[in-house]
């Protein structure tokens, strides 16, 4: 049986993962390695992502538009500019998978990482980002583990972010970056003489 201190770690997790804060994605996947170090359990296998980013030069078409000759020289004529395989190691908590990258690899083949990096308990083969869908509580739950594990910078951010969800803490942190914008031209009025 799964503890609920897990459980309720596991459902914060798995519904902040879904729309990680853009501002500040780096740090919480900081948080998500040091959650699944602790409180996770490594399967010990892996999904493989591939992604191909399109040349923006030549649109993806390896060659340049009209009037220009030859092939594009950003991708180098194949019409993509970065084409790669990403290792995703697979982690569960509660009854939630996480994937965690391993390894970055470029202009690697399937049968090269068979032999060269003896990967064999491979499931899945990704193609291009991995998309969630996003539920109505993940900015929530982003903000409560800021909050337990990034304390400086959730105390930092209130008032730095607004929200177009109106979810309880969303709907304060939007309500204080309100309040702190008003605050701010009543300031910047006071500057100024009034002209009566």
């Amino acid at each position: 049986m799964i503890p609920n201190k897990t459980k309720v770690l596991a459902w914060l997790l798995h519904n902040a993962n879904t729309d990680p804060l853009f501002i500040y994605k780096r740090e919480f996947y900081k948080i998500k390695d040091t959650i699944l170090q602790k409180h996770g359990i490594e399967t010990g296998l892996y999904d493989l992502q591939h992604i191909q980013k399109e040349c923006w030069t030549c649109k993806g078409t390896g060659t340049y538009p009209e009037g220009w000759h030859g092939h594009c020289w950003k991708c180098g004529g194949t019409g993509l500019y970065s084409d790669f395989r990403v290792i995703l190691d697979i982690w569960t908590l509660g009854k939630y998978e996480f994937h965690k990258p391993v390894l970055k690899l470029h202009r690697v083949s399937i049968s090269e990482l068979y032999l060269k990096y003896r990967i064999s308990s491979q499931r899945n083969i990704i193609d291009d980002y991995i998309t969630h869908r996003t539920t109505w509580w993940s900015i929530d739950c982003s903000l409560i583990l800021f909050l337990f594990y990034a304390p400086k910078l959730f105390w930092r951010s209130i008032g730095k972010i607004e929200f177009g969800r109106k979810t309880p803490i969303a709907f304060t942190f939007s309500c204080v970056f309100k309040l702190r914008l008003f605050y701010k031209k009543i300031t910047d009025l006071g500057s100024c003489e009034i002209p009566f």
